[in-house]
């Protein structure tokens, strides 16, 4: 997101509350092999994934005073409020195989137990914040009034791999942890055919956490009143270090700056989701599909991906594909879309019109690429063409 009428600012539409989520997500290599055992279908993969997920919800947002050249009230009480980030990889084995051999349809079920390879996050919860607000003096900046604050009970903790002195990111894992995906599909398929009538899937996502055992938790209650605009300690300030920024903070709360460092180690759950996916055959090769994921936080520190529904229109082919998506994020934004594939590349966006048209406050756009290799793919032609034909006869 970027601020299109005025730099460097986090515009949050100047509303009461502002939610902040994003997401990125780089998966590859990966390989995956299926074999019959038993006439019994099995598939086994293996793979690897670099995620980064961050979420704040129901931001309190007391910058909308200043966004408006309105003057902060007197005395203000922050609502409680949590935000989370983290960076990590993931080393993945997954395992599917097909059950109820009895069934006209396919059944399958499926899962992925995943080695999580912590690399960065950080984790700030604020129960209780209040901020007060006062005229300047002569001799300071008028043009800002003085905030202080107090009766405050905030911990942050964090973990980075970006070295701050030498401005570089320096590779290392930080933490570790075990995940899950647990999911069922059952596809109603003739099997003399390559294509579906339709298919349904429930997944359950991201079942687990990453502990960091070096993450740096500070906390801060109780202390003294800390004066943070027109504070010339403060002001213009360029720390060189989140932890330079937290022992001038602990100086000014407690007269020590190292009285806010608590003890090491936090975890951090992963995005927890339940996913459900219809598909339904049109036509030979167009296809309409629904999407619904809902988040469900299952540890109490836990990042969290936004809620999406999608509904989307594809045709399918061997050499080429394309569509157009809608899907609303939150349940309340309405974004439009679209893909191509042609060969093994695929380009696509979930939310298009901004990279095509300008937008007066905030430019907020989604944009993916991927390529897709099978070199043990099959199909019914070709495992025609494998077999014995006596041609003299």
């Amino acid at each position: 997101m970027s601020g299109e009428n005025q730099s460097d600012v986090l515009d949050f539409y100047n509303k009461d509350r502002a939610n902040l989520l994003f997401g990125s997500d780089f998966l590859g290599p990966s390989l995956s092999i299926s074999a019959r055992i038993k006439e019994r279908k099995y598939v086994f993969g293996i793979y690897s994934r670099l995620r980064t997920q961050t979420s704040v919800l129901g931001f309190d947002n007391y910058f909308r005073y200043n966004n408006q050249s309105i003057s902060e009230p007197a005395a203000y009480a922050f609502e409680p409020v949590s935000g989370t980030v983290m960076n990590w990889g993931e080393i993945g084995l997954n395992f599917a195989k097909s059950i109820f051999p009895q069934s006209e349809k396919q059944w399958i079920v499926g899962v992925n137990v995943k080695y999580e390879i912590g690399l960065d996050a950080a984790n700030i919860i604020g129960k209780n914040l209040n901020l007060i607000s006062s005229e300047p003096a002569l001799a300071q900046n008028t043009n800002k009034r003085n905030i202080y604050a107090t009766d405050y009970d905030l911990s942050a903790s964090y973990i980075t791999n970006y070295n701050f002195q030498s401005k570089r990111y320096e590779y290392k894992q930080n933490g570790s942890g075990i995940g899950f995906d647990i999911g069922i599909a059952v596809i109603d398929k003739d099997k003399s055919e390559e294509s579906y009538n339709y298919k349904f899937a429930v997944n359950v996502l991201d079942i687990g956490y990453v502990n960091f055992k070096k993450g740096i938790n500070h906390v801060f209650k109780d202390g003294n009143t800390i004066w943070l605009q027109n504070n010339p300690v403060f002001e213009d300030r360029k720390f060189d270090s989140p932890e330079e920024f937290f022992q001038t903070l602990s100086t000014a709360a407690y007269g020590d700056a190292n009285a806010s460092l608590q003890d090491w180690g936090f975890k951090i759950g992963l995005p927890t989701s339940i996913n459900l996916n219809y598909s339904q055959r049109i036509k030979d090769h167009h296809y309409l599909n629904f999407n619904w994921i809902q988040r469900i936080p299952v540890f109490e520190n836990s990042v969290k991906r936004n809620n999406l529904v999608n509904a989307n229109y594809m045709i399918q082919k061997e050499a080429i594909g394309f569509g157009i998506s809608a899907s609303m994020s939150e349940y309340k934004d309405f974004n439009f879309g679209g893909y191509f594939r042609i060969g093994p590349l695929i380009l696509g966006s979930e939310n298009a019109f901004p990279l095509l048209f300008n937008h007066k406050h905030l430019h907020a756009a989604s944009f993916y690429m991927a390529i897709k290799l099978y070199p043990f793919w099959d199909n019914e032609m070709k495992r025609h063409r494998r077999q014995k034909c006596d041609c003299e006869k």
